[in-house]
């Protein structure tokens, strides 16, 4: 099993315990997204959910990306948010801090994954092929107040 301890300031919801605390000396276990298991096909058996990244704004909130794809391709990694929202920098269409680590929704109601993928082309900012056929993946990072999901060449 795999847990995710936060610990500090937890008074917008950012330490994923499902309490709204001004300070935590003492790791807690990040709800939701600590001790998960997954039946992997290739080892015929439960296996950890490993982070992938987590990023966490100086501003209060947190993106964790977990890496759900490693046993089997599911089409991408999930993308859980939490923490203080209060200028929708969770992208879950609401302005109030989430205390509990949740997984991002796509507007259709299905979960938000982050993609690998093969690139037919690369081009640069002036809109020149920079390469062909590369590895890509989407990743997220945050912010001061905002959060993004950008396309990052693995290869």
């Amino acid at each position: 099993m795999i847990d995710l301890l936060m610990c500090g300031n937890g008074q917008w919801g950012g330490l994923g315990s499902n309490i709204f605390s001004s300070a935590q000396s003492a790791p807690l276990r990040a709800k939701n997204v600590s001790g998960l298991l997954e039946y992997s096909d290739i080892t015929q058996s439960l296996t950890p959910i490993v982070p992938r990244a987590v990023t966490i704004s100086p501003t209060g909130h947190i993106l964790l990306t977990l890496n759900t794809a490693s046993t089997v391709d599911v089409g991408g990694r999930d993308l859980v948010v939490w923490g203080k929202n209060y200028e929708s920098e969770l992208g879950n269409g609401k302005k109030g801090s989430l205390p509990i680590p949740t997984t991002l929704e796509t507007p259709e109601g299905g979960r938000f994954l982050l993609h690998r993928r093969k690139a037919g082309e690369v081009k640069d900012l002036h809109g020149k092929v920079w390469k062909r056929g590369v590895k890509v993946e989407q990743c997220a990072a945050v912010g001061p107040s905002n959060s993004v999901v950008y396309w990052k060449v693995t290869s």
